[in-house]
């Protein structure tokens, strides 16, 4: 069965949360989203809202396409000898 998150995402996510991968849940997941988008999480702040979610995945998702063009890059180098 595949992931509805694509492995990248859980990886990065995972790294920037400070847990590992196979221990990230969904609310670990969108939480970190929303601290890269400037949510702050004090007691009273109340859920992130929109904006702020999207600022987060918009600044993840530039890190995904980032390590995916590394990975493309480092394939497609020619092998020594």
């Amino acid at each position: 069965m595949q992931a509805a998150v694509p492995r990248t995402w859980i990886v990065i996510v995972s790294m920037l949360a400070k847990v590992n991968a196979a221990r990230l849940t969904p609310r670990q997941f969108w939480l970190t989203i929303a601290r890269r988008g400037g949510w702050i999480g004090r007691k009273r702040d109340g859920r992130p809202g929109w904006k702020v979610i999207w600022r987060g995945w918009y600044d993840i998702h530039m890190m995904v396409q980032g390590a995916e063009l590394q990975t493309t890059a480092q394939n497609d180098l020619p092998k020594c000898g």
